[in-house]
């Protein structure tokens, strides 16, 4: 996370680098990221996999803060969040886990650190600290050794990530998602409130480095909260438009053609393949399923809609109908979240 520029140490945080068109995030290997993309990122990301990747540096618990183990085990750590996020997602976990470890060394008496655990506890609530200490040899949070400061930074990031879902949700009038274009007057509302009372949880560091023998702008960013009002800024003031994926349902910024339909996220059909490389074919596969299930049960529909009409005092043909207009319901749902096949669902319908 401490990235050497020229030979000049940097502070930790997410560093990002002005492009033309976003960001180059640095952090040991570089991606870049269209403006608001890294915040997306962040909105998508499934907070409980951090566990995964504190359990997979589980033999550097036991050691004492500010040791050489402790910190190879952190440097390893990166490795394990990259598993389960994108760059910048995974400097930006760092990134919140360092400023605690700051936060602790500037605690001038243990009642401060008390003071700061209990917060942490009361942050994240009795189920979610169940969650998080289960399985780990520990029952609260503190800082008597790597592995326990490692699940309280889990927790305070948890809070933070938490909060700007919330905030993202509400700024695109996201009901998961129901997306709309981006809402400039919540926009405002935030920054607003970041900008007055909340000014000091701003974290941003501004440097003009020199890259390949250009002067370029250097952020560095410490915390969700800042990101957060950073990304909302540079949205605002490069007109950015949101959009969701048509394969996936996930939140994106259109790369390119603005009525890009798939974003450039691994799909869930195929993680190896993007939805903007195999979203359009999935979409035709779907149609051509759907074609089919619904012809299949038109016919059969019909059929047994007639019998019910030629013979109105036989419960028998009405409840058939009921049994298969219902049944139907649920093979729909089925065939949606690929639970079930099409061969499958016309086993199903030949009974009818």
């Amino acid at each position: 996370m401490i990235t050497d520029f020229a030979a000049n140490k940097i502070d930790f945080g997410l560093h990002l680098v002005t492009n033309e068109n976003g960001y180059t995030v640095m952090c040991g290997e570089s991606r870049d990221y269209p403006y608001g993309g890294i915040i997306t990122e962040l909105n998508e990301m499934n907070p409980m996999k951090i566990k995964d990747a504190l359990l997979g540096v589980k033999a550097y618990f036991s050691y004492e803060m500010g040791t050489e183990e402790a910190s190879k085990g952190f440097a390893l750590l990166y490795d394990e969040l990259r598993k389960y996020y994108g760059l910048a997602s995974t400097a930006m976990i760092q990134a919140e886990f360092l400023s605690i470890i700051d936060d602790y060394k500037t605690a001038e008496q243990p009642k401060d650190i008390k003071e700061y655990v209990d917060m942490v506890s009361g942050l994240v609530g009795d189920k979610i600290k169940e969650f998080i200490l289960e399985d780990t040899g520990y029952d609260d949070f503190g800082f008597d050794n790597f592995g326990q400061f490692l699940l309280t930074a889990y927790a305070n990031f948890a809070h933070s990530i938490t909060t700007l879902k919330y905030a993202v949700a509400s700024m695109l009038d996201d009901n998961r998602y129901n997306i709309s274009d981006f809402d400039s007057q919540k926009g405002y509302d935030l920054i607003g409130a970041l900008c007055t009372d909340m000014l000091a949880v701003q974290h941003i560091e501004f440097r003009i480095i020199k890259i390949e023998k250009a002067f370029r702008k250097l952020y560095t960013v410490n915390t969700v909260i800042s990101l957060m009002l950073f990304e909302v800024i540079n949205c605002m003031e490069n007109d950015i438009q949101f959009t969701k994926c048509e394969n996936c349902g996930k939140i994106f910024v259109p790369e390119g053609r603005k009525d890009t339909k798939y974003c450039s996220n691994p799909s869930p059909q195929n993680p190896e393949k993007t939805c903007r490389e195999i979203g359009a074919q999935v979409a035709r596969a779907n149609k051509e399923k759907t074609d089919v299930v619904t012809k299949e049960y038109r016919r059969r529909y019909l059929s047994h809609k007639m019998k019910v009409r030629r013979h109105p005092g036989d419960i028998r043909y009405s409840r058939v109908l009921d049994e298969l207009t219902t049944g139907m319901k649920e093979w729909r749902e089925k065939l949606k979240d690929g639970s079930a096949t099409v061969e499958q669902f016309q086993e199903w319908i030949r009974k009818y």
